[in-house]
């Protein structure tokens, strides 16, 4: 359905994890298939990431970056901005995920 409607679908996230290279492997054994190092380059995105190729089932793509947590939020483009209103939602929103509620 996502390939009839090209700007309907999800397009991805981008997912941080501690061992870029393990998790490639993972995921490559379960059928994920991702873009060679040429090509993210010719895309002109972070080199640093590892990209899957689209589902062929849901065309999304996940793409995996090898960060610590406590570590900046630096790619080889650059650094991101993030403003403080935006960082207060962020932390907000992980707060009361860590937190249930009764509804």
């Amino acid at each position: 359905m996502g390939k009839d409607k090209p700007h309907s679908r999800y397009i991805g996230e981008i997912l941080r994890v501690s061992d870029l290279a393990d998790v490639v492997k993972l995921q490559q054994g379960r059928g994920f298939t991702f873009f060679s190092a040429d090509d993210v380059q010719r895309l002109e995105l972070p080199t640093n990431l590892a990209i899957t190729k689209p589902s062929p089932y849901t065309h999304t793509i996940v793409a995996y970056v090898e960060r610590e947590s406590s570590a900046p939020k630096q790619y080889i483009l650059g650094e991101i901005n993030e403003n403080n209103a935006a960082r207060a939602a962020c932390d907000n929103a992980k707060a009361q995920q860590k937190t249930p509620t009764n509804r």
